[in-house]
């Protein structure tokens, strides 16, 4: 990613540094640290300067006194780093001062960078680390600002998303959001604290995004477990005046689709299944796109006592014959308009899916005032347990 800031720290340093590449990465931008990505057996200065000049698109300082004796930091990184962004007025150099503060102590980094260096990094509008703040909130706030401000440098135009928990990011987007790391696999659940950061993230995006023009346009790219593809869709809902299209490659044909968030009827086949229940908890929405979810409704809805069902089916090999637009368009209405009835009704309501990520994100971006929305994880054996709750 050319927009990777390289982070330049001190070894000892590195349980931070790695906790703010998390962040970054969580965030968009992911990050260059020398202990991941220089190459085994390379000339270290070498790859350290190529890495600034052509792998990175910006740069991060973690400033400390301990930084400030480091002869490969103020002599090779930071001067590189400086004279990059000199001629390229899209480098950001961005210092995140952590015991070191530029009033009190601009004469000590004056005397281990050399006055024009020093300068410059001086005038960069970088972070202070608050009083009786912890470094690792030092490091979330200074990743947030960062893509806070990748996102101000984004050419105009569609800003490109890619979101992904299954796969390592593609690189070729304006933002990639690195969600491999909040999620347990194995236990299929988000894992503690997680949601927030995911949340905040979309949050950041959607904000700065609104204050680059008034009807911005996002391309976004997914590859999620579906409920954190409704909750990316409902995050930048059309009501947010967000103007976002999805967009898919079919594994089977290589085809791109692009669906746009507007609704509409469908005459797609499907097959409609309800029942009502003696149970006193949630109605339990199910939508199937290919294989059937068959008796794991019923199973599921025995499970959380529920008062009825209704799963809607769409028998199609969507590998082979993938769902158009329209078909999208449609479905994710219809389980919209289900949500909201039954929002209207004040009736408690999960959603279970099985289908292509992005109709549970369609679902998300025609989302209106559905209220709380419990939408489990499928495990990838007809079972659901944990989940979040949307809207």
């Amino acid at each position: 990613m050319r927009y990777r800031p390289f982070l330049s720290h001190k070894r000892e340093q590195a349980s931070t540094i790695e906790y703010l590449k998390q962040q970054l990465c969580l965030r968009g931008a992911g990050g260059w640290r020398d202990q991941d990505d220089l190459g085994l057996g390379g000339d270290f200065p070498a790859e350290l300067n190529d890495a600034i000049n052509t792998k990175t698109g910006g740069f991060i300082w973690w400033g400390t006194r301990d930084t400030l004796k480091s002869d490969t930091i103020c002599n090779l990184e930071l001067p590189a780093a400086l004279a990059r962004a000199r001629h390229d007025s899209s480098y950001p150099v961005v210092p995140v001062f952590v015991d070191l503060t530029p009033e009190d102590d601009a004469e000590v980094i004056v005397a281990a960078l050399g006055p024009s260096n020093a300068e410059q990094l001086l005038r960069s509008n970088g972070v202070e680390k608050r009083r009786r703040e912890s470094r690792r909130a030092l490091a979330t706030r200074a990743a947030r600002s960062y893509v806070k401000q990748l996102l101000k440098s984004v050419p105009p135009g569609p800003i490109a998303v890619d979101i992904t928990a299954f796969r390592a990011p593609t690189e070729t987007h304006d933002l990639t959001l690195d969600w491999r790391s909040v999620l347990d696999n194995d236990a299929r659940r988000i894992k503690p604290g997680g949601l927030q950061v995911l949340e905040e993230a979309l949050t950041d995006i959607r904000n700065e995004a609104q204050a680059r023009e008034r009807c911005p346009g996002v391309c976004l790219e997914l590859s999620l477990p579906l409920p954190l593809a409704m909750l990316v869709g409902y995050q930048w809902r059309w009501t947010t005046q967000l103007r976002t299209t999805v967009e898919t490659v079919n594994p089977a044909t290589g085809r791109m689709l692009r669906v746009e968030p507007s609704g509409g009827a469908t005459d797609v086949r499907s097959e409609l299944r309800k029942m009502a229940l003696p149970g006193t908890g949630p109605m339990v929405l199910a939508l199937s796109v290919g294989h059937s979810l068959g008796a794991t409704v019923d199973r599921y809805a025995g499970d959380v006592n529920a008062r009825g069902f209704e799963h809607l089916h769409v028998p199609c090999d969507f590998a082979k014959e993938p769902l158009d637009a329209a078909d999208i368009r449609g479905l994710a209405a219809h389980v919209v308009n289900r949500l909201n009835g039954l929002q209207a009704e004040g009736t408690p309501k999960h959603l279970l899916m099985r289908a292509p990520a992005n109709l549970a994100a369609a679902i998300g971006l025609a989302s209106n005032g559905i209220g709380p929305t419990w939408v489990p994880l499928y495990d990838g054996h007809d079972n659901y347990s944990g989940g979040i709750t949307i809207g």
